[in-house]
Parts: structure tokens; C-alpha cells; sequence
């Protein structure tokens, strides 16, 4: 069985443009999105500090004061990491 063609260098460039757009489109929406409900309710507790982990998530989104974003390991799960290390 022959291999498949790749497809014409247009429809690639298309589909680049398209995954642009959605992009885009993607980071516009996000501005005007409520927050997540939960994050937003261990925020309105004091933080994630106070709260205690209920869902089993690994980790939470964080929007910094300066507006960027990162990944936030849950209590739980940095507690285990130190016990591993030590």
C-alpha cells in the first residue's frame, strides 16, 4: 500500500491562517470570560493556602499581578513532591 500524498502546500497555509484566527479569536473571548468559578471562590476564601484541596486537580491556573499566567501546583501535590525528595 502506497503512502499518502501530502497535502497541496496551499491547504497547509490555509489551515495554518485558520489556526491563527482561532487563536486569536480564542485570546479576545478569554478577556470577556468569567473566571473559573471554582479558582474564583478559593480566591474569594483567602487563597489556595486556606482552602483545602477537594477536587483531586494537580494544579490551578493563576493569573499573576502583572497579568501573565501560570500553572500552580495544588498543596497536596507539592507536599508529596517534598516527601519524594526527602
Amino acid at each position: 500500500m502506497a503512502a499518502a500524498a501530502p497535502p497541496p502546500r496551499d491547504a497547509i497555509e490555509r489551515a495554518c491562517a485558520m489556526k491563527e484566527e482561532l487563536l486569536a479569536a480564542v485570546e479576545r473571548l478569554g478577556n470577556r470570560l468569567p473566571p473559573n468559578t471554582l479558582d474564583q471562590l478559593i480566591d474569594e476564601l483567602g487563597g489556595p493556602e486556606n482552602v483545602a484541596e477537594m477536587t483531586g486537580r494537580k494544579g490551578r491556573v493563576v493569573q499573576n499581578e502583572d497579568g501573565s499566567i501560570q500553572v500552580s501546583l495544588c498543596q497536596h501535590l507539592c507536599a508529596l513532591i517534598c516527601k519524594l525528595k526527602n
